[in-house]
């Protein structure tokens, strides 16, 4: 397996359909809190459409213009991989409710390692919760020749497939939930590197990028 991150930024979060400034400050930090552990059980049962419901609002924003924002966030392909497990939340600090924005910290295991962050979530224009940034990573998948030259390329998991658009200027990060992605790069027999194999474990550990490099005896034609 090879997986070399790389941070994101422009991520913000966001939350949700429970909680209003009306209610008592202990009230408002269980909702606060029920929101992220929501988001993150859908994560963790594979429910893709649930937590994009959640979260769709920031993921369509400029911040992720030049990103594909469908390929991995589907039911299929979050099933198909490894997922969190051992969801723990915290309820933010009553004191800190009258405020418009509040984090919200949370544990979980992925591949038997432990990770732990903090969600932003803000009260919407009806005073309800909603998440300030998501819980989403990138992947971008790259075949690597001998002389070091790089190209992306498309790749499957199970449960989807992508393709990179030919037009684009730049390289497409492909947005995804944080799990263990079997990803198996599409590639034209025979193109391998002596011992290099087709199919690789990325580890999506949080919101962070990973790229996925495959090594070929010459890159793959444009």
């Amino acid at each position: 397996m090879l997986a070399s991150g790389w941070a994101l930024t422009g991520c913000s979060a966001g939350s949700s359909t429970s909680g209003t400034a009306e209610g008592s400050d202990a009230g408002d930090a269980a909702a606060a809190a029920a929101l992220v552990r929501d988001y993150l059980d859908a994560i963790s049962a594979g429910d893709a459409e649930a937590a994009h419901a959640l979260d769709e609002h920031l993921l369509s924003d400029s911040a992720y213009a030049d990103r594909d924002v469908t390929t991995l966030l589907t039911d299929e392909a979050l099933q198909g991989a490894e997922r969190i497990e051992g969801v723990e939340v915290d309820e933010p600090d009553a004191s800190e409710i009258g405020t418009r924005t509040v984090r919200v910290s949370y544990e979980y295991t992925l591949d038997d390692a432990p990770y732990a962050g903090a969600l932003r979530v803000q009260r919407d224009d009806a005073g309800a919760w909603e998440l300030a940034e998501p819980l989403a990573g990138a992947l971008l998948v790259q075949v690597e020749a001998a002389d070091g030259s790089k190209r992306p390329v498309g790749f499957s998991v199970p449960g989807a497939e992508y393709s990179p658009d030919p037009s684009a200027e730049r390289p497409q990060l492909v947005t995804a939930y944080p799990a263990v992605y079997e990803v198996t790069a599409t590639l034209p027999e025979g193109s391998l590197a002596d011992g290099a194999e087709s199919t690789q474990s990325v580890v999506l550990g949080e919101v962070d990028g990973v790229y996925a490099t495959f090594a070929v005896t010459s890159l793959p034609a444009s």
